[in-house]
């Protein structure tokens, strides 16, 4: 299942949470900063609680990648 989208043209090209407008980096931050499901649930109505686990366990997947791209001064440098 796919829940994240990159739109060019829509929030400035940041993936969004498909069907949405949502970045998809602003549930993450709201998450990580302490947000529970049900909040970011009721702050963004247009989300359902299965997009938003989906998104957290697709963040926390790729987290623990060695191959997670890192922004360098190239946008090319992977962390290793």
């Amino acid at each position: 299942m796919r829940s994240r989208r990159k739109n060019p043209g829509k929030q400035g090209g940041a993936p969004l949470v498909k069907g949405t407008r949502v970045p998809a980096q602003q549930i993450l931050e709201e998450f990580q900063l302490g947000s529970s499901i049900a909040d970011i649930e009721r702050n963004y109505p247009s989300l359902t609680e299965a997009q938003i686990r989906v998104l957290i366990a697709f963040d926390k997947d790729h987290k623990a990648s060695p191959f997670r791209e890192e922004a360098g001064a190239d946008g090319r440098e992977l962390a290793a």
